[in-house]
């Protein structure tokens, strides 16, 4: 059967609910993946990070990764989209080192960054910077990867498990690329079903 594009329809209003219904059913629902200390109230780091929400995500998400087009497995596609700098890790000990001075460099002292995973059934946190470099090797041991945002800041940091990591500045405008859905289980932290009528 010859694939025509034409029969291709935008989704209606009650499809896009349902999806976004199916999204925020998952989202969040398993918050014991996070790092031991985020889920400990004893933990003085731990009563710092904020969990966020599932309409916080969506916010935060339509201000950061909706803003790029995306490659396999919900990472950004860098091969469309240019960076500012792009780092290796070779263990936990060089990531930890390469988190502080990354964060250094574009966080101002006190501020607050936010985690967003790549596992949408965690939900994405905020934290003072200085919990986030105390507790870098805690956040890789998570992943599966993640990407880190300086609240206020026009950068994202996007951290992989075989040791890349990408600094790039965020578009001041949507990708024009389709929007990205959550897979089921493991899905992104986009929970937008088009861009057309996306109201930021």
């Amino acid at each position: 059967m010859e694939f025509d594009r034409d029969s291709m329809r935008e989704p209606s209003e009650s499809q896009i609910a349902k999806l976004n219904s199916v999204a925020g059913s998952s989202y969040g629902s398993h918050p014991e993946y996070l790092p031991d200390f985020m889920n400990d109230p004893r933990d003085d780091d731990g009563r710092q990070v904020v969990k966020l929400d599932l309409a916080e995500n969506r916010a935060l998400a339509a201000v950061t990764l909706s803003r790029f087009p995306a490659a396999t497995g919900d990472v950004i596609d860098f091969e469309s989209t240019p960076f500012e700098n792009r780092l290796w890790w070779d263990d936990e000990e060089h990531w930890t080192r390469m988190a502080a001075e990354l964060l250094s460099s574009y966080v101002q002292r006190g501020e607050r960054i936010a985690v967003i995973w790549g596992n949408y059934l965690m939900p994405a946190v905020t934290m003072p910077a200085d919990v986030a470099v105390r507790h870098a090797r805690d956040i890789l041991d998570a992943g599966p990867h993640f990407w880190i945002h300086p609240l206020g800041g026009s950068v994202l940091i996007e951290c992989l498990m075989d040791g890349q990591v990408t600094v790039v500045t965020i578009p001041s405008r949507l990708s024009t690329e389709p929007a990205r859905t959550p897979r089921r289980g493991i899905g992104g932290a986009f929970s937008r079903v088009s861009t057309r009528n996306a109201d930021i």
